[in-house]
């Protein structure tokens, strides 16, 4: 009697088994729909776990939410963000709601926005060093983290990752700090915007200066002050000790100029070690970029001649000469003009 009734159930497993095991049509559909949505649905994965959300980085919590807030209202939900206390130390929540017809189900479905742990707050460091930046002398993957307090408040016409227009947010932040090189900066830059969930990143360029004891005496140029005068004056007289009939110049005549750099020749490839209190850089074979450069670093331009400038380097040298060692020095210019 037991082996029967084992049997039996055994063979009402079966069934059971076999009812199931064809989808009905709208199981069939369903499925459809879902591998229709794979490649989306990834994407959409992506995005959500490559923004940091423990439970404690508020500003990232709420930027899952709105990530999730932007899809449900494309398939026609409501949705609004409900803050908590700043006592809680929480970021809130993400309630969605859709309208069906009266005296259908209800149904509530409950999800988690923490999901990506504090760990991954150095990806954004990542991305920069795989763009080029972080390398300093023998050394790369070199960077610097700083956690600390955010403030903004959305305007008309923001489209916020975080935060209501016309609220303000107050939210934990991370700065990230790296070097980069100077060919590099508009590479790091634009994969630093491009990965970033905000829609207006804060982000400082600055420029290395060496300190003076690590510095050279020596190069292929100089620098130095002069008396403070207005540009257009010092034009004019550059024009008459080098006796140049036109010069090509950046910059506003009548602005003041103290600081003058100088480099006879090709002087483009010192521009990235000029000091940045420069005011005016006299050199040649100086391309329309780089002068566009210069210009939006506030240093004004002489665009000396390659040639012209190199005439003046031998007439110094003859007067040095010339004063030391006057019996065995003669200075022949062997260029001449017809």
């Amino acid at each position: 009697m037991r082996l029967a009734s084992l049997s039996l159930f055994a063979l009402a497993l079966l069934a059971v088994g076999t009812a199931f095991a064809a989808p009905s049509a709208l199981e069939k559909r369903i499925a459809a729909a879902v591998d229709r949505r794979a490649d989306a649905a990834l994407e959409l994965l992506a995005e959500t776990v490559n923004v940091q959300s423990a439970t404690e980085n508020l500003a990232g919590v709420r930027a899952v939410g709105e990530i999730y807030a932007r899809e449900f209202r494309a398939l026609g939900f409501e949705t609004r963000w409900v803050g908590v206390t700043p006592e809680m130390k929480r970021a809130g929540h993400l309630v969605a709601t859709h309208r069906g017809k009266r005296g259908g189900p209800r149904l509530l479905l409950i999800g988690h926005l923490d999901t990506v742990l504090q760990g991954v707050y150095l990806d954004m460091a990542g991305i920069a060093i795989e763009a080029g930046a972080g390398a300093i002398g023998d050394y790369d993957t070199c960077s610097f983290t700083t956690t600390g307090e955010g403030r903004f408040r959305p305007l008309p016409g923001a489209h916020p990752a975080i935060g209501d227009i016309g609220h303000l947010e107050v939210l934990p932040e991370v700065r990230i700090e790296t070097v980069l090189p100077r060919e590099r900066r508009a590479a790091v830059v634009s994969a630093m915007r491009a990965a970033h969930p905000y829609e207006e990143v804060a982000y400082d360029l600055m420029e290395e200066t060496e300190f003076l004891s690590n510095r050279r005496t020596y190069g292929l140029g100089r620098y130095g002050t002069v008396e403070k005068r207005a540009f257009r004056s010092f034009v004019e007289e550059f024009k008459e000790i080098t006796r140049s009939a036109s010069i090509q110049l950046i910059g506003d005549l009548d602005d003041p100029i103290s600081t003058v750099g100088f480099c006879s020749g090709s002087g483009r490839l010192l521009i990235p070690s000029l000091p940045a209190h420069l005011d005016l850089y006299i050199s040649g074979d100086l391309s329309y970029h780089d002068l566009l450069g210069l210009k939006e670093k506030g240093i004004k331009v002489i665009l000396f001649p390659h040639f012209e400038s190199e005439r003046v380097f031998p007439s110094v040298v003859r007067h040095l000469l010339g004063e030391r060692i006057p019996e065995l020095y003669e200075y022949v210019d062997p260029v001449y003009t017809l």
